[in-house]
């Protein structure tokens, strides 16, 4: 669950039941591999702490202390998420301290739960609930196999690893968007698109090529930079050497390339943005289905701003619905 950027997690699914009927859940995955196994419920019959609470009632739960401070069990706290409000006593992971504590229940009638502690402070956003429910999911259909094919077992613990890629980025985190340019393109084009894109800067992580600061490779880091990305912005253009046309810029051409093949749905539909100059030398290959967008020019060659602007807001808005 690296990707996550979770402090501890566990994944605990039912185990035989104890001699009077009680409810055991044991752990099928945590973040240093040891494994217990606890009841639901105390001998009272009250329920056993926060996942036991998630577990039984069928809720999910966001839970953080009402001072935004380190959960405890003699502490106040909320729950974010299902907005529960009978929620009993907080138990923690024996000396660790965390200030959310997320748990997602999964199971047509709650069989088991995913638990994840974090040493931050985290609110709830609908892209972060969506991620871990369908994680959740995820599991539980692993366990169900599990049970139903215990010859397959080996298999089981290799798709049980692999949930740890089912995001490329924590959902707690904005998404980004890299926007790649030659270093001879037409710098008013660039301010312009870059001023489209601070516009959206509460939504997204914007990262330009040219404002990288980190020592070592700038062609890695740039690669690192698409990968981590789920959109981007590819201005192809440049001035060319000598008779002051514009022609594409073939390192632009590549990561564009790049975006194309790690960005595109299985609906077909891509999530970079092409920019060109309409002047331009016929494309290297077809932009056609990807909507390309032409940096319309007056008869002086200047830039007509107002239009160009326009249509990457318009584009950009279709990218993010």
């Amino acid at each position: 669950m690296n990707t996550l950027q979770t402090s501890t997690y566990e994944v605990r699914i039912p185990i035989d039941s104890g001699p009077s009927g009680e409810s055991y859940l044991g752990t099928l995955l945590s973040y240093d591999g040891r494994r217990f196994t606890t009841p639901l419920r105390y001998d009272n019959g009250a329920i056993r702490g926060h996942t036991s609470y998630a577990v039984l009632k069928h809720k999910p739960l966001w839970v953080v202390s009402a001072d935004r401070s380190f959960l405890s069990p003699e502490g106040e706290y909320q729950d974010l998420w299902s907005n529960a409000v009978d929620l009993p006593q907080y138990r923690g992971w024996g000396s660790q301290q965390f200030k959310t504590s997320i748990i997602i229940p999964f199971g047509t009638s709650s069989v088991g739960f995913l638990n994840l502690e974090f040493l931050s402070y985290f609110e709830p956003n609908r892209a972060a609930k969506e991620e871990f429910q369908e994680i959740a999911q995820s599991i539980e259909i692993l366990h169900r196999l599990c049970k139903t094919h215990k010859n397959q077992t080996e298999n089981t613990e290799s798709a049980v690893s692999s949930i740890n890629t089912r995001v490329s980025r924590s959902p707690l985190l904005k998404s980004r968007l890299f926007f790649a340019f030659s270093s001879h393109a037409d710098w008013e084009v660039i301010g312009i698109i870059k001023e489209a894109l601070s516009s959206y800067s509460e939504s997204l992580e914007i990262i330009s090529w040219d404002e990288m600061q980190s020592a070592g490779n700038i062609h890695a880091q740039m690669r690192e930079a698409i990968l981590t990305s789920e959109y981007g912005v590819c201005y192809f253009s440049q001035l060319g050497e000598t008779d002051g046309s514009f022609v594409d810029n073939p390192n632009v051409i590549f990561e564009a390339g790049m975006f194309h093949a790690l960005t595109s749905s299985l609906d077909g539909k891509s999530r970079w943005l092409p920019i060109r100059e309409k002047s331009s030398h016929a494309p290297p290959f077809d932009f056609a289905a990807d909507r390309l967008v032409n940096v319309q020019r007056n008869s002086n060659g200047a830039v007509n701003i107002q239009s160009l602007r326009a249509e990457i807001h318009k584009r950009l808005d279709a990218l993010l619905a």
